[in-house]
Formats: structure tokens, C-alpha cells, sequence
């Protein structure tokens, strides 16, 4: 949680920020924890991977090493970071460039999804952008061969389509948890104290499914709550509901969204309602 005062530069009046997070930048970590997982099966080929919703506003991966790895230090880690945010990529590599071979000239061949690695992950996107369909064929691995010219035709848009899917490769992570070996790990079903939200765990790995729901997400969903606001709280969603309040407003509530704003510090608990 985050409070801090300032001056407004008009009326005068003490200015009070506090942390929020809309559902809408939930759905955005769901994109980035579907790469991520993709990428630790299918890169590393790590399957022992277990999900959950940290309950305030992200996910937390855990990924079970076998022995042999369990100790990684933070160098490793740093290295898992980099290639995961593509911090040394040399995009040029993966576009498709004449070569020189004597008085031969050459094509190199665009990313493959059976390359594996980074140049699967670019070649994903690269088939779902491409059109003509015998070279869509040939970056998914259903064709073995793509005669010269056809490259020749389409390079500038391969290249281009690569440059715009560096940006969707990259998989945006917490790099100081990934890399701090001793950070706890958030016990699943736990209570998150910045927002009073259950760490709902996923089955089978699908945050496609996963929605705010206050009946799964709070340790209290049958309670509602007298609380009373501290400050003027402008429109913003919280979970489900668009919600607005003045300072001084005392008003009932479910629990998921009275504890919200109480450990937001925005509210005060007054009383539990019968």
C-alpha cells in the first residue's frame, strides 16, 4: 500500500495517492503469465509448475527444480530474466538477410516454430501475421522447404512482422522475485494483506478461466461490513463493481470490497453487519 500526501497546486488541499489496481491490468498479467508459462514448458522444459492469483494484483509462478537445480543462484536466475526480456537478443539474427557465398547470393531462412527457443516464440506470432499460406506452412514446421524466390517476395514483410513481435515475446516479469533466493513463497489460500483477497490457486495452469469474483476471492463472501471513508475515493472498479465514495461517507458493504479499502487505508472498519 501506497499513501502519500501533496499539495494540490490550485486549491492548496493535502493531494492523497493510494495503490490501485483496475481488473483491466489483471487481464494484461494474464498475457504475460500465459508467454511465461509457454515459455518454461516448452523452452526449458520445466512441467512441475504450479499457478496462483497472489490476490492483489499479479500472479505467482512456482516452478518445483529437480535437485540437481533446486539451489540455482541469483547469477542463474539473472540469466533466466535476461532471456526471457530478450535483454540480448540481436534481432538482426532473426530476420531473413542476403548472404554472400563466392558469386552466389543466399537467403537466410525466417524463424521456424520447430526451432525451439526464442525463434519459436517469434515464429508463433510471425505464422498467426503472415497470409501466403505455403510459407505460413513452412515457419510452422508442416513444410520442409520454401523455394528462394518466395522468401525474396516476402522478406520485408517477414522482417518487419519480426521487429513488431519483439515486443509480444517479451515476457514481463518481476525480475527482483525471480532472482532473490530468499524471497517466501505466498502459501496458496492465504489472505493478501494489501487488499484482504484469498491467493485463489489455478488448476491445470489456465488463466484464461481466472476472474475477479468476490465470492471466490474473499475469506469472508456471506459478511458484509460497516466502514467509513477517509478520503474522497474517485470512480475506479474494484473486482466487479465501479464504485465511488466521499470522506466522511459510512456505508455497507461485502466484505471483498469493505476490506479492500481498509487495508488500501482509504476506510476505517466501523462494524460487522448482521
Amino acid at each position: 500500500m501506497c499513501i502519500r500526501d501533496r499539495i494540490c497546486p490550485k486549491c492548496g488541499n493535502k493531494l492523497q495517492q493510494f495503490d490501485h489496481v483496475e481488473p483491466s491490468c489483471i487481464d494484461v498479467a494474464k498475457d504475460e503469465v500465459s508467454k511465461l508459462i509457454d515459455a518454461i514448458e516448452q523452452d526449458f522444459g520445466y512441467t512441475n509448475v504450479k499457478l496462483t492469483f497472489s490476490g492483489h494484483r499479479g500472479f505467482h509462478i512456482v516452478v518445483e527444480l529437480p535437485d540437481d537445480e533446486a539451489n540455482m543462484p541469483s547469477d542463474a536466475r539473472r540469466e533466466i530474466v535476461d532471456y526471457l526480456k530478450l535483454s540480448y537478443i540481436n534481432v538482426e539474427e532473426l530476420k531473413v538477410r542476403a548472404l554472400k557465398r563466392g558469386k552466389r547470393r543466399l537467403l537466410t531462412l525466417p524463424p521456424r516454430v520447430t526451432d525451439g527457443g526464442v525463434r519459436r516464440r517469434i515464429a508463433k506470432i510471425l505464422a498467426s501475421k503472415i497470409a501466403y499460406a505455403p510459407l505460413r506452412e513452412f515457419v510452422l514446421g508442416h513444410r520442409q522447404f520454401i523455394d528462394i524466390h518466395t522468401l525474396a517476395k516476402f522478406f520485408e514483410e517477414i522482417n518487419r512482422t519480426i521487429d513488431e513481435a519483439i515486443a509480444e515475446v517479451v515476457v514481463n516479469i518481476d525480475e527482483k522475485v525471480t532472482i532473490d533466493v530468499s524471497r517466501l513463497v505466498r502459501v496458496p489460500r492465504s489472505i493478501n494483506g494489501k487488499s484482504g483477497w484469498i491467493a485463489v490457486p489455478l488448476k491445470d495452469l489456465d488463466v484464461s478461466m481466472f476472474e475477479m469474483n468476490p465470492e471466490v476471492l474473499s475469506p469472508f463472501p456471506d459478511t458484509k461490513l460497516v466502514i467509513m471513508f477517509l478520503i474522497d475515493v474517485p470512480e475506479l472498479t474494484v473486482l466487479d463493481r465501479r464504485l465511488r465514495f466521499k470522506r466522511g461517507d459510512t456505508t455497507v458493504l461485502e466484505a471483498a470490497y469493505a476490506l479492500y479499502f481498509v487495508l488500501k487505508g482509504v476506510a476505517r472498519l466501523i462494524g460487522i453487519k448482521r
